[in-house]
């Protein structure tokens, strides 16, 4: 075997630089911004949303929510005739104070016969648009069946949908 002369050497590490640049260039700069790219179109779209938005009371992390602010009581109420539909059984509800001005935070439990409730449950406030900010959530088995817990603040009224 022959040794390469200084030009092919020179020209072999051309193409092996050459190479490794576009492998870079595909692999990490044009997905990263294909994704800078997309975000800002995400963030443009959020914007105009937001200038978009009714204005009413501010609301959980300082939006603007329409209506009126929804009462401990009426969120009980509405937690109970959902998990009556779901097959739950609510074990516990509690208010607890938070910061003047601001809405209580509050704590449920609910007793089910298995997980598919709990499940029903869970899709149950998303569908009704329970007006909450949902900080926890946990389903345990326990002997009696699924135990589900929530901690949730509220923030407005609650809407049909």
């Amino acid at each position: 075997m022959r040794k390469l002369t200084k030009r092919e050497r020179i020209l072999l590490g051309t193409a092996l630089v050459l190479y490794a640049g576009f492998f870079a260039w595909q692999g990490m700069v044009l997905p990263a911004r294909v994704s800078l790219e997309t975000a800002e179109g995400r963030k443009e779209y959020l914007e105009k949303l937001l200038e978009e938005s009714p204005k009413g009371e501010a609301g959980a992390g300082g939006q603007q929510l329409p209506g009126r602010k929804l009462e401990p009581e009426e969120a009980d109420a509405i937690l109970q005739k959902l998990a009556e539909d779901t097959g739950m059984e609510m074990q516990s509800f509690q208010a607890e104070k938070t910061q003047e001005g601001s809405p209580p935070f509050l704590k449920a439990r609910f007793l089910g016969r298995d997980f598919r409730s709990a499940q029903s449950f869970a899709a149950g406030i998303e569908e009704r648009k329970f007006p909450a900010a949902l900080k926890w959530i946990r389903a345990e088995e326990t002997k009696e069946g699924v135990e589900l817990s929530l901690g949730f603040q509220l923030y407005g009224k609650e809407t049909d949908g």
